[in-house]
């Protein structure tokens, strides 16, 4: 009995940490019944079925969350989720860049009233941008 609560205690931790690292993922649009499979696709004219976009998806953009085959693995199980039938990849990935800055205000001595920086880190996050479609019957 100890050893079954040790093993569900270990697979749900393992579990919690491998979903605490997925991307975060923003959609905006229609929800319909889950899909299986999700057509992928980088240009608009390799799509030979017709379509409607019922959504668009973007990722968060986290600095623990920046790899771009976790970002895109993420957005299609959130398309198979909303019932897309195909996604379509808005060209290369963009980045955006923030500092993180730390330091200490001072309110004795010489350097009174004065914020002193310790350090700053500058962050490059890659943001990927999707189309989520709907092939018309």
């Amino acid at each position: 009995m100890k050893n079954t609560i040790q093993f569900l205690t270990t697979i749900t931790l393992i579990g919690f940490l491998l979903t605490a690292c997925s991307p975060t993922i923003h959609y905006l649009g229609n929800d319909y019944q889950p899909t299986q499979n999700v057509d992928i696709y980088f240009d608009e004219n390799d799509i030979e079925k017709e379509y409607r976009v019922i959504g668009t998806m973007k990722n968060e953009g986290e600095q623990w969350a920046n790899d771009i085959d976790k970002i895109k693995t993420a957005m299609i199980e959130k398309a198979k989720a909303k019932g897309a039938d195909a996604i379509l990849f808005a060209g290369a990935f963009s980045e955006k860049v923030s500092s993180v800055q730390t330091g200490e205000y001072s309110k004795e001595g010489k350097n009174k009233d004065q914020y002193t920086f310790n350090n700053a880190e500058v962050q490059h996050v890659k943001i990927v941008e999707a189309k989520v479609l709907k092939y018309r019957s």
